[in-house]
């Protein structure tokens, strides 16, 4: 340890070191003494062979080794000989008193506009950027009717979203039959926040969910398999500043879907941003070579099944912005499959995206409620990807700030 030390210290310097050095006391067994003058046989205790060997040195013999080894390091090292006087000076020297500490000032500009961002981050302006678990939302003035099924009186918020996303995220969808759900939430249910009498309608709601054809075909997430899926898919990809006008023109194709979008971009913090996205995208899965991405989405949006009809789902995509996210979320896997996909081509290789409201999929019912689906146009993808996406001169402008 010792040796190490001295290592160190003597190796650290930029311009120079320097190194009282002599017959001081214990300097036969200190490293400098082993270096310089070590015993000719260390025997069993190479503590008590080094300090006897020290104690046959004199001051002539530990200048000489000091000598020869400046010479044989090219003179990189210089030996100067302290006078007694200059010994006791030094012992006797007042320390100088410590000089105060002051922190420095900020003297550049600092590019506030740098920073990474969610799509809540965008939407709220909140700096979280955590994955994005279903808000309470308003009461819909449709729906009058009383509570007829355990999905529509489950408990609302983020507990209960995070709850679901979490059983769904462990499940094999495939082999998912009710005792396998059940287990599931059974694993979740503690510490949830979420009360143990919702089992029974939980596992009815996952079971729901994975039963119900996405589309005509009768696709359903329980046919999937479980290495054709990922799970919560982080991505951080990085943006540049666009225009409010720039992005709303990009945008104004999705009017036709009642997007606000086109008109509330240049109140987003999306258009001034610098930096990155960063995400979670519920699940990824491939069906019939083609790739989508699916959000579960549990927020509550009325008591009655027409609530969750197609034009009652796009109102509430429209009001929470999840319109915006399922673009950023397919820019995302834009990106990912076209680096790591061989011959990839948006339109043969991206299937759109599901925006699953669980609490109104029936297996009965395909996917005519609680399943929205979009599929964006490419020239869309490809001119939002283009306008997020940095160039070389723009990050240059912002370093030169």
């Amino acid at each position: 340890a010792d040796l190490r030390l001295a290592y160190v210290a003597l190796t650290r310097a930029r311009h120079r070191c320097t190194v009282v050095w002599g017959a001081l006391p214990d300097a036969g067994t200190s490293a400098l003494g082993w270096l310089l003058h070590p015993p000719a046989n260390a025997g069993d205790d190479p503590v008590i062979a080094a300090r006897e060997a020290f104690r046959a040195v004199d001051d002539d013999a530990i200048a000489a080794r000091l000598e020869r080894l400046a010479r044989d390091t090219g003179e990189a090292l210089e030996t100067r000989v302290m006078s007694a006087a200059a010994i006791r000076e030094a012992a006797m020297r007042e320390p100088a008193p410590p000089k105060p500490l002051h922190a420095r000032a900020v003297t550049r500009r600092l590019a506030r506009t740098w920073h990474v961002s969610s799509f809540s981050g965008l939407v709220s302006r909140a700096d979280s950027d955590a994955p994005d678990y279903d808000p309470l939302g308003a009461v819909p003035a449709t729906s009058t009717e009383e509570i007829r099924d355990g999905a529509f009186g489950l408990p609302r918020g983020v507990r209960f979203g995070t709850l679901v996303h979490h059983v769904l995220e462990g499940l094999d969808f495939a082999g998912a039959d009710p005792d396998r759900i059940g287990a599931a939430v059974d694993r979740e249910l503690p510490g949830s926040g979420v009360a143990v009498t919702w089992r029974a309608d939980i596992v009815r709601l996952i079971a729901d969910t994975l039963a119900t054809p996405l589309d005509p075909s009768g696709f359903a997430l329980a046919s999937l398999p479980q290495g054709a899926r990922l799970d919560e898919l982080e991505f951080t990809y990085p943006v540049a500043s666009s225009a409010a006008a720039d992005l709303a023109r990009i945008l104004a194709p999705m009017r036709t879907l009642g997007s606000r979008l086109p008109e509330a971009i240049g109140s987003l913090v999306l258009a001034p941003s610098r930096g990155f996205v960063r995400g979670y995208v519920d699940l990824v899965f491939e069906h019939g070579g083609r790739y989508f991405l699916a959000d579960y989405k549990s927020n509550w949006l009325g008591n009655a099944l027409a609530d969750y009809a197609p034009q009652a789902l796009g109102v509430a995509m429209a009001e929470h912005f999840y319109d915006l996210q399922y673009l950023l979320y397919t820019v995302a896997l834009h990106r990912f499959l076209r680096s790591r996909l061989a011959g990839y081509d948006y339109d043969t290789h991206f299937g759109g995206a599901y925006y699953l409201f669980m609490r109104g999929m029936r297996p009965d019912r395909g996917p005519d409620f609680g399943v929205y689906f979009a599929r964006p146009e490419q020239k869309l993808v490809a001119a939002l990807d283009a306008a997020l996406a940095p160039t070389s001169a723009s990050i240059a402008l912002e370093e030169a700030r």
